[in-house]
């Protein structure tokens, strides 16, 4: 019987034309406790449900009818806060039973645990776009850098209080540490210890505003100039001329044959094309807000399927504003490795995904790596033929009526444009400000 079944309606008949149905009544049996089945269980739980504090929180993650059943093991792609500190690479999950646990402790100032789960490759679970997150109370976020502790906001006091002691710390702070009373025109300086304090400061009548300044060497890193990625919500009504998701790029130009090639989002998260036999051309171009220049690099991620081998090809490039091509990395049917503008290279076809970068090392140079997703990374030099001003991917003729046309559809993902920074000083500065009142009452 069906859940929630509570009456039997029945009749009979010969299988033909002679039936019985109680003289037109029919027979109607009642049932009783057939009630509702228990939920399902949930596809991502936490413990406990509901965090407060900093405290591990266990994560439990069922992949019962989900894409990543069958996955060991399984990962997990975490950060907080609006995706914020995401672990790299994901964390393995540990097995228990039919699940995967995984014990994340949040980082003080946590607010909010950002989730999804994949393969280690390109099989992801987020979801159906929406990833899973949840709220964490009470962890709360601890004071670093220069910071004014003692009083920790601003406070009023009564007039027979003519002096202050300021406290606070100057983590990572250099030198010397610098104090000003805007309201008396006091000042002073003393070492930028990791604690310090300034003992007896004189405080007179109103708002005695303290300003505390240090300086810290800042290390050198990475900038990102540019980044996009098909997850952006620019995407989400589908990949189509004119989107513009991420930052720092201009729109894309997506062109092909209708009904022999064309565009779509992956499920795989990534952006897609597909070609037909007779050189039926997808191809998307992104141009950049600015030419590629020297430090720079740019990074990309290509993933194709099968090549089909009378005249198929996918591949990507770097081009001038004009189109013409400065680099590119390719493979078409029939051939054994893939290539790059100097020459074929040594790695075979793969369906687990190229990650591709390129940097123009100097006036004239670049050195470009190709890493298969799981493997070592080759790397290629030689003179940059021409300013760099768009990205293209394309796949062409690469499919043929024989209903296997979705296994080589060819994907792409994680543009990005990033620069190197230099050292430099940054200066730090906190604030707080003490009233005196005047005469004798009481603090209100």
């Amino acid at each position: 019987m069906e859940t929630n079944t509570t009456v039997i309606d029945v009749v009979f008949h010969n299988g033909a034309d002679q039936w019985d149905n109680n003289g037109g009544a029919d027979w109607h049996v009642n049932v009783a406790n057939c009630g509702d089945e228990p939920p399902p269980p949930q596809t991502v739980t936490i413990d406990p449900a509901e965090p407060v504090g900093c405290g591990p929180v266990t994560i439990t993650y069922n992949p019962s009818g989900r894409n990543l059943l069958g996955v060991n093991p399984v990962k997990i792609h975490i950060g907080r806060n609006g995706w914020q500190d995401v672990i790299l690479p994901n964390p393995s999950m540990t097995q228990s039973g039919a699940n995967w646990t995984y014990v994340y402790t949040p980082l003080p100032g946590t607010e909010m645990i950002d989730m999804v789960f994949n393969d280690g490759g390109a099989v992801w679970d987020n979801n159906d776009d929406a990833d899973w997150h949840f709220a964490v109370d009470g962890c709360e976020d601890v004071p670093t850098g220069l910071a004014i502790t003692n009083p920790p906001a601003n406070i009023t006091v009564s007039n027979s209080v003519a002096t202050y002691t300021l406290a606070g710390i100057a983590d990572g702070m250099e030198g010397d540490l610098t104090w000003t009373n805007s309201l008396t025109g006091a000042s002073g300086t003393l070492p930028a210890t990791a604690a310090w304090s300034i003992p007896g400061i004189a405080l007179d009548v109103g708002g005695n505003e303290f300003v505390i300044t240090g300086s810290n060497t800042t290390a050198a890193g990475i900038a990102t100039n540019a980044f996009d990625d098909a997850s952006d919500a620019a995407y989400s009504s589908g990949w189509n001329t004119g989107n513009n998701g991420g930052t720092g790029f201009s729109g894309w130009t997506l062109n092909a044959v209708e009904g022999s090639s064309g565009h779509f989002t992956g499920t795989n998260g990534m952006w897609g094309m597909w070609s037909h036999e007779s050189n039926n051309l997808a191809e998307a171009i992104r141009p950049f807000s600015a030419p590629l220049s020297t430090g720079q690099t740019f990074h990309v991620r290509m993933q194709n399927g099968w090549i089909w081998e009378n005249g198929g090809g996918i591949g990507v490039a770097l081009e001038s504003a004009e189109g013409v091509t400065i680099w590119q990395c390719y493979f078409n049917g029939g051939d054994t490795n893939y290539t790059v503008s100097s020459g074929e290279t040594d790695i075979a076809w793969t369906d687990a995904g190229l990650d591709i970068t390129y940097e123009i090392t100097g006036p004239s140079d670049y050195e470009a790596t190709v890493q298969p997703v799981g493997g070592s990374l080759r790397q290629f030099s030689g003179t940059v033929g021409g300013q760099i001003a768009r990205f293209r991917a394309w796949s062409n003729g690469n499919g043929t009526d024989d209903g296997q046309n979705s296994n080589r559809d060819f994907f792409i993902n994680h543009l990005m444009i990033t620069s190197p920074t230099g050292e430099g000083v940054a200066t730090n500065s906190d604030f707080v400000i003490i009233t005196r009142q005047s005469g004798g009452g009481p603090v209100p």
